[in-house]
């Protein structure tokens, strides 16, 4: 286990323990020891208990699968497959000529002078704005009073 603190700082511990964690030898030789003498023959006895057996015989034969019907399952997912890719791509075109009639009706519905002439229309709203903020700023300054 790698000591790590918040941050980009090391943890402190790490003066100590160094930059990994890890049992020492003694430690590791009675891990080893505990899991050799009495950890693998109590897992190895509760295998043995009866209760495994029925259940191997009730639900595991029920869990294997027969080797010969597994060409048939692929086949069958390979044609789903097939068909939902289909579909799906059958579902883009749909909406990419919703989105296409759409802008259309959105083109067939403005003047055509308007959709010609709309960069146009724009900069003479905004020479518009400009000009009137312009007018504005002046009468503003015309309006303070004299700096003495």
């Amino acid at each position: 286990m790698v000591v790590q603190g918040y941050g980009a700082e090391e943890a402190a511990v790490s003066q100590w323990s160094g930059k990994a964690l890890s049992l020492r030898s003694e430690g590791q030789q009675q891990r080893l020891e505990f899991r050799q003498r009495t950890f693998n023959a109590a897992l190895n006895e509760l295998l043995q208990h009866p209760d495994w057996q029925w259940w191997d015989e009730r639900t595991l034969s029920r869990l294997q699968y027969p080797a010969d019907n597994a060409g048939e399952v692929a086949a069958a997912y390979a044609a789903w497959e097939v068909s939902r890719v289909a579909a799906e791509e059958a579902r883009r075109q749909q909406k990419q000529q919703r989105q296409q009639a759409a802008a259309a009706a959105k083109a067939a519905a403005q003047p055509g002078w308007l959709q010609q002439n709309k960069v146009g229309l724009l900069r003479a709203a905004v020479a518009a704005v400009l000009g009137w903020l312009g007018w504005v700023l002046l009468k503003a300054w015309q309006s303070r009073p004299p700096v003495l």
